[in-house]
């Protein structure tokens, strides 16, 4: 019999990934029958390590889940994961941009 292969979740972050992962966990519950193996990828900044993730999840097709805060390596990671055909979770932009909005002022 052959075993399948569990569904990874990348999880890209430009700090250590205990966001992303937080959040993942967290959701995650909502589908206790699902058993995914997780890949964390700390401290990406710049578009080559972007560039090499996102190829490497496009041969295994993982969902890309990340926390970037830089808006270039934000838009980036977007850009590339569309062009790779890779399903990607944008985790911090929306929100970034919702309290930007909000307090009229831009992060740091």
């Amino acid at each position: 019999m052959t075993k399948t292969k569990n569904p990874r979740i990348n999880v890209v972050s430009d700090g250590t990934g205990e966001t992303a992962a937080s959040m993942i966990n967290a959701a995650m519950v909502q589908f206790p029958s699902v058993k995914v193996d997780y890949k964390r990828f700390q401290n990406v900044r710049d578009e080559r390590q972007i560039e090499a993730i996102l190829e490497g999840a496009s041969t295994t097709r993982d969902l890309v889940a990340f926390t970037i805060v830089s808006p270039t390596l934000r838009h980036h990671m977007i850009r590339l994961s569309k062009r790779f055909s890779i399903p990607a979770i944008d985790l911090m932009g929306p929100l970034l941009g919702a309290l930007e909005t909000y307090f009229s002022s831009e992060p740091k």
